[in-house]
């Protein structure tokens, strides 16, 4: 799981100051691995969203218009509270906003033999981020760690993923989304041909980051206002 990956509602939600946050942002801190393992983070993820549902009020938020998003390993953990909610264990999310995900910790794909050394997240520092965090290899299909090996996509929200050319977790985001879109789950799929992995990062160095993050950012405003329904 790459080190850029976090998870974030579309909401910005924050309890403390961090690097970065605005004035009344909050961040809603997760256990991390190695000290916290499996499936500590995909359980905290799920917790968080869950509290952020039921004081929405307090956060000054329409519930029915929260979503989840994030980027890399914080893509897989948007997608796992968006699967939970689908299986009924919390309200479903308006929008699903994932960028890069992880969605397969079995790493076996082409694109992790294409772009596993010097595309930025090489798959030796993949495979050490994974295996921190997932330690016991008959648990990497579990739904939790590798959502692209759920059986059930029912219920899942609408749906955003993007992929980077060169990235070696590529193939295994557009396998996703196409399994999402078989399944008839609302699904839109856009591939950046010239970017690496975590573009999220360099929008302030590379302009095509920064186009491919407004691009993500437009995306989810017209989710959110789809979502509103029509006005009375």
């Amino acid at each position: 799981m790459a080190r850029a990956g976090r998870p974030a509602a579309a909401a910005a939600l924050r309890t403390g100051r961090r690097p970065g946050a605005r004035p009344g942002d909050r961040v809603l801190p997760r256990r991390l691995a190695p000290e916290h393992p499996f499936p500590a983070a995909a359980s905290d993820a799920v917790a968080a969203f869950a509290f952020v549902y039921e004081h929405a009020a307090e956060f000054g938020i329409d519930p029915a218009r929260l979503a989840v998003g994030g980027d890399s390993s914080g893509g897989n953990l948007a997608a796992v509270v968006a699967h939970a909610a689908a299986r009924g264990e919390l309200p479903r999310p308006a929008f699903s906003l994932l960028l890069t995900p992880a969605t397969d910790a079995l790493g076996t794909s082409e694109s992790h033999r294409q772009f596993g050394s010097g595309f930025r997240l090489d798959r030796d520092e993949w495979a050490w981020y994974r295996d921190q965090y997932v330690r016991d290899p008959a648990r990497y299909r579990d739904p939790r760690a590798s959502v692209l090996y759920d059986d059930s996509l029912d219920g899942l929200p609408p749906t955003f993923v993007a992929t980077c050319g060169f990235d070696l977790l590529r193939d295994e985001g557009e396998a996703y989304a196409a399994r999402l879109a078989a399944a008839g789950v609302p699904v839109v799929h856009r591939r950046h041909e010239g970017q690496l992995h975590g573009f999220a990062n360099r929008v302030g160095i590379d302009p095509d980051a920064r186009a491919a993050m407004v691009h993500a950012a437009g995306v989810l405003r017209a989710a959110l206002a789809l979502s509103r329904g029509p006005r009375e």
